[in-house]
């Protein structure tokens, strides 16, 4: 997987972890287990990489407003595409739908320039080894929720193999 896919893909981490936005955390209630599990595992993750006090505000902090820029990134991208969906049932002209497309087309840049600002800024709190620690840790955290298992490997071919 290429460096920028790996960091596109992290997009939805900082959410997961518990690095919401606002309007995220306003869903979440204080007192329910899920935050309170968010709150811990977001803690004992900071925690695994032994980096200072200040690191850890500097990471959630950093989150934080990445999170918020990236939700009003999102919720523009998803109404643009409503917008593309309508202008191609009414069967608009092509001029406005080069126009809607330019639009979400420039929103995509802006994503991908924050999560790039972001895994570059996470590098200078961190280093590039603890920043690298932080996102797998938070990948595996991620996978095991979903029930996916991460596979190295690809079974062998029938008739390929040991034996041969």
């Amino acid at each position: 997987m290429s460096r920028v896919w790996r960091v596109v893909w992290s997009v939805g981490l900082a959410s997961w972890m518990g690095f919401s936005a606002a309007a995220n955390e306003s869903e979440r209630k204080p007192g329910s287990r899920q935050s309170s599990e968010r709150v811990q595992f977001k803690q004992r993750m900071l925690d695994s990489l032994e980096i200072s006090e200040r690191q850890q505000e500097q990471v959630e902090q950093l989150q934080q407003s990445f999170s918020t820029e990236m939700s009003e990134l999102m919720q523009a991208s998803a109404k643009g595409r409503k917008e593309l969906d309508q202008l191609l049932e009414k069967q608009a002209a092509n001029e406005e739908l080069e126009k809607t497309i330019t639009e979400l087309t420039q929103l995509k840049a802006k994503q991908l320039r924050l999560i790039i600002r972001n895994r570059k800024q996470m590098e200078r709190i961190l280093g590039k080894a603890k920043a690298d620690e932080f996102m797998q840790i938070a990948r595996k955290k991620f996978e095991e929720k979903r029930g996916r298992v991460r596979v190295g490997t690809r079974p062998e071919k029938p008739g390929e193999g040991v034996g041969e």
